[in-house]
This record gives structure tokens, sequence and C-alpha cells, in this order.
């Protein structure tokens, strides 16, 4: 897989180095907010950077945590088992305190149909496992 390289206009890389900024706020606002998915932000932003500026695209792969993630979603379209438990964990976590929440029974099975529906695309998503890296 080749590397992208930061585009030749100067506003298609504004243009893209904006929305690399909202979708990387999107994200992390998805931290904390239910309905709100972190992870297609945080690639978003990182395609974005690689069309825009190759300090914040290397930036986002040298991250300690979404580094990894992000160059194994760039060559493998996967995702390790580690970090598709995590997800899973914050999807059980944020949908059911806010099912829980809800007064209303019609926002709740709105709500359970919304996570069963991202649990299958997360489900559908193939693991692959990061080399151990030794030091």
């Amino acid at each position: 897989m080749t590397a992208a390289r930061p585009h030749d206009s100067r506003l298609v890389r504004l243009a893209c180095l904006i929305a690399g900024g909202v979708a990387l706020a999107l994200g992390l606002i998805g931290i904390v907010v239910p309905l709100l998915p972190t992870t297609p932000f945080v690639l978003l932003a990182a395609a974005c950077f690689a069309r825009s500026s190759v300090r914040l695209h290397d930036a986002m792969l040298g991250h300690r945590v979404i580094g990894p993630i992000i160059l194994e979603w760039q060559t493998h379209r996967a995702m390790p088992r580690r970090a598709k438990r995590y997800a899973y964990g914050l999807m059980l976590l944020s949908f059911g305190s806010s099912m829980w929440l809800m007064p209303s029974h019609w926002h709740r099975v709105l709500l359970g149909g919304i996570g069963l529906v991202l649990l299958f695309f997360l489900w559908r998503v193939p693991v692959r496992e990061l080399p151990s890296i030794k030091q």
C-alpha cells in the first residue's frame, strides 16, 4: 500500500485539514456521547490528514493508542482483538447506561436497535493481531 501524499491544490489541502479537524473533534466527543461513534471519525481524520498535512498524519500514526489501530486499518482493513473488545465494552456501557436513563420505553427500544446494528457492523470487521513489540 502506498502512502497518501498531500494534495497538490492548496484549497483541497485546506478543506481536508478542516474536515480532519472536525472529524477528530467529533471522534473525541464520541468517547463520552453514546450515539456518536469514535473510531470512524478518527479513521476519517487520519485519511483527511494524509491528504492535507504529513505532520498531523504522522502525529496520529505515532500516537501510542490510536496509531497502531489506524495503521492496522490502513494496511489490512482489520482491527486488533483488544481494540474490538474495548469497543464492545464501551458500546455496552454507553448504550446500557443510556437505555437505563431513558424514561420512554420506545426510546429504549430505538437505542437497543441502533446498538444492535452497530454491534453487527463491529462484529463484521476482521480481527488481526498486532505484532508484539520487543524492547
